[in-house]
This record gives structure tokens, C-alpha cells and sequence, in this order.
């Protein structure tokens, strides 16, 4: 009995008494940066996030990634090529030697390979963490042989956003605040033509209260290729014994969505942003997100029973779209037949006579009226009432007085189109002091309420 007791203590030891594992415990005041290196990685850690770079020779293009420090899941993943070409390039299979500097307001790592593609030539890609979400990624080239070498990066992020259901994209095409669905925004071709559509440089892939963002200040292409930005940045000619910096790209990830790659690119690179190449006339002011497709009515006021007007189809991507509209209304479905769009900025145009009920039979002055397209891989409807302003007749102009309260009488103006009766008073600012429609039953403009 004793000898199976110590056995079974024995068997208890070996199995519920492992060794210990040590686990790093990184604390310290908000704003710490923690660095752990090992001879696979190196790692930065702050408040949110953990930037973690691999050493050893990792494929065609080296890459880091970004994880929330909260919540474990992956944010970004972002990777670079030295060429052209870009994918195998000439630092595909490259080790890297870290180095580490601190100063005042943050941190950098210094990633160094000297690539056996190109002779002489050593390259370095620096990473550096000053903001708890924020991230600086620069490249420089130092040409140590004895010949000039023109080179550029192509520098790709990938937003991951894992643990997000369902994400949307967001970026500024000629002057508008396009948003989308991520898995069909956008969709430049290659070479994309999107960069000279661009009106901001920042884009933004967002969902579920988390935010991935690019902010570029230059570079002279902008692609998708299945990730959320791809920059193509320029060393230029760098002479025998030169160095060249390519300009920093800022990439953003942390609770939020658009807005806040918006406002950090206004409060922060907007002054930096180059207008030439990659960005069309800078917009500072307040946005408002439209869909990458858009319908629209030009006029959407009739006057009678009767509106001649044309229907609008923008597209924010640059790959072509076919689809066939639909005009629902009040008597029906009107065919407005097949429409090709041709890429960003260049909408296609549809002209329509629609038919309104009588105004007797309804009284109605608005009438709910949609636009449907319809793809090969979906349908979209947008509202766009119709508004009734008048009967074709002249427009009445009549001069009268107000009484307002205190007994104060002013002058009114009142244009009557028939169908509506517009009170201003001029002597203040040309206030509307009242908005009257007929009955459908009213005759000679009497009637109104």
C-alpha cells in the first residue's frame, strides 16, 4: 500500500507539476515602449499595440505586422519590394539586422539588409512608434558601389481586421468621400489610374469600431492589388556614394473609422501632402460619404403633370460596369434600358420624360420615385422623389403687409406657381415667413394652407 501511494505521488509530480514557463510582463507609465528581440523577430510593444518584424528571410517581401495588444486579434500586415520588379525582388529572401534608437518622442526600428541583387547597396526599412496608434514607415537606400542606381518600393498594407464581420472602405475620388463595402471598393486596374483621382492621400478600411489607415505625403502610384493601399515611392537617381529617404507613410490602427484617418491626416500630414502625381486639388473641408455608385436626378421638379429631367450613374471605381436601370413611379416601371459606366468622373447620363398623376385625382405635390440598377452581381435602389412645384402658368408676384406680434406690420412678397405659395418678408433678409399648397380642389389660387 505504501509503495502504490508513493507511486501515485510520483505519477501526480511528474503530471500536475510541470515546470514553470515564464511569460514577459511588460509594465510600465502610459506611454512606454517595450522591446523584445530574439534571433526570429524583433518586437515593439506600447499602450495598444504590438509591432512584431521578422528577422530570418521570410519570401518574395519582407512584412511586419500590427496586433492589438487588447484583444490579441491582427490588425495590419504590411510588406515592401525593392525593384522594379516588386514580387520577386532584388531584397526577396533577405535577412535583416535590427537596430534600435529611442529619443524624446518615440522609438525606431532600423531593419538593415545588404541584398546580393544589387551590389553595394545596403537598404533599410524604419519603423517608428510615437503615437499609441500610430506608426511612421520609412525606406532609405545607401548606394555604396561605384555606379548610380534608379530604384523605387512598393510599399502594400493589408488591412486584416480580424474579429470584424463585415468592413467598409472609405477614400477621397474626385473630391467626394467615397464609401463601400471592402470586398468591392475599389477596384483600380494596374497600373490604376485611381492615384490621379485620388483628392486626398489617405484611405481607410474600417468596421465594428476598429480602423486600418494609409496616410502618404508622395508617391507616384497608388494601387489596390487585393490590399487596402499599395504605394509605388520614388528613390530617384542616387548618385555613388548618395542616400536617399523615400517619404514616410503613416498607418493608423485603433478604435474608429474614417473620420479618424481623416482628421489625423488633416491635424497632421495635410501640409506635407503633395498635389502632383498621386492627388488631385487638396479638400479640407467637411465631407459627406456617398456610395463608389451613385444615382441621380438632375431636375427633380415638374411643373404639370409632366417632368423632363435625366437620370445620372456615377461609379467610383475604374473597372467598367454594365447594368440595366429602372424607373419606378407612381404610374408604373419605365425601361431606361442598358448603361455602361466608364470608370471614375465620367458618369453616364440618361435622359427621361416621366408622366405624373393628374393633380385633381391626388392633390399630391411629392411622388416617391427610384432608380434601380440592377448587375450581374446585384441591385441598387436609390430614392429620388419628384417634386411638383407648379402648373405651367405664370408665376403671380404680390406685394401685401404682415402683422406680427407687438403690432408690427411688415411688407411681404408671395410668388404663387399654382401649385405652391411662397411667403418672404424682404426687410428681413428675405425671410420665408410661410410655405402654402392648395387643395386639389381650390380654383384661382384660393384655397391654400
Amino acid at each position: 500500500a505504501v509503495a502504490e501511494d508513493a507511486e501515485a505521488i510520483e505519477t501526480a509530480s511528474s503530471s500536475e507539476f510541470a515546470p514553470p514557463v515564464f511569460i514577459p510582463l511588460h509594465a510600465g507609465p502610459t506611454g512606454s515602449r517595450f522591446v523584445e528581440q530574439t534571433e526570429a523577430h524583433v518586437r515593439v510593444i506600447t499602450d495598444d499595440l504590438i509591432v512584431t518584424a521578422p528577422l530570418p528571410s521570410s519570401g518574395w517581401q519582407p512584412s511586419f505586422s500590427v496586433v492589438d495588444r487588447h484583444t490579441g486579434n491582427e490588425l495590419l500586415r504590411h510588406s515592401c519590394g525593392l525593384g522594379p520588379p516588386f514580387a520577386p525582388s532584388a531584397i526577396s529572401n533577405c535577412s535583416w539586422t535590427p537596430h534600435i534608437t529611442r529619443d524624446e518622442t518615440g522609438l525606431t526600428v532600423a531593419l538593415r539588409s545588404q541584398p546580393e541583387r544589387i551590389s553595394g547597396v545596403t537598404f533599410e526599412r524604419l519603423i517608428r512608434l510615437a503615437g499609441s496608434s500610430m506608426l511612421e514607415v520609412q525606406y532609405r537606400l545607401v548606394n555604396g558601389s561605384s555606379s548610380a542606381c534608379t530604384l523605387e518600393v512598393s510599399a502594400g498594407t493589408s488591412a486584416e481586421l480580424d474579429g470584424v464581420r463585415q468592413s467598409q472602405i472609405a477614400c477621397v475620388v474626385d473630391g467626394n468621400v467615397i464609401v463601400d463595402e471592402s470586398d468591392r471598393f475599389p477596384d483600380w486596374d494596374d497600373p490604376s489610374g485611381g492615384a490621379s483621382h485620388l483628392s486626398e492621400p489617405w484611405i481607410a478600411e474600417f468596421g465594428d469600431g476598429m480602423v486600418v489607415g494609409v496616410i502618404w505625403s508622395d508617391a507616384r502610384d497608388v494601387t489596390s492589388d487585393n490590399r487596402l493601399a499599395e504605394l509605388i515611392l520614388p528613390f530617384g537617381t542616387v548618385a555613388p556614394g548618395g542616400t536617399a529617404t523615400t517619404a514616410p507613410i503613416a498607418l493608423y490602427a485603433g478604435p474608429g473609422d474614417w473620420h479618424a484617418v481623416r482628421s489625423r491626416w488633416r491635424s497632421q500630414y495635410s501640409s506635407q501632402s503633395s498635389t502632383s502625381g498621386h492627388a488631385g486639388t487638396q479638400s479640407h473641408g467637411p465631407a459627406t460619404a456617398h456610395p463608389s455608385i451613385e444615382i441621380t436626378i438632375e431636375r427633380p421638379f415638374a411643373v404639370g403633370n409632366q417632368v423632363t429631367t435625366s437620370v445620372s450613374v456615377t461609379h467610383a471605381n475604374d473597372d467598367p460596369m454594365t447594368g440595366h436601370v429602372f424607373l419606378e413611379h407612381p404610374n408604373g416601371t419605365t425601361d431606361l434600358g442598358e448603361v455602361s459606366t466608364r470608370g471614375s468622373g465620367n458618369p453616364v447620363v440618361v435622359p427621361v420624360t416621366l408622366a405624373l398623376p393628374e393633380w385633381g385625382t391626388t392633390g399630391q405635390a411629392a411622388f416617391p420615385v427610384s432608380v434601380t440598377l440592377a448587375t450581374s452581381e446585384t441591385t441598387y435602389r436609390f430614392p429620388v422623389p419628384i417634386v411638383r412645384v407648379g402648373d405651367g402658368r405664370p408665376v403671380g408676384v404680390t406685394i401685401g403687409d404682415i402683422a406680427q406680434n407687438g403690432g408690427v406690420t411688415r411688407q411681404t412678397i408671395t410668388l404663387d406657381t399654382g401649385r405652391m405659395r411662397v411667403k418672404a418678408i424682404p426687410t428681413e433678409r428675405g425671410r420665408i415667413h410661410a410655405l402654402e399648397t392648395p387643395s386639389p380642389l381650390a380654383t384661382n389660387g384660393a384655397g391654400h394652407t
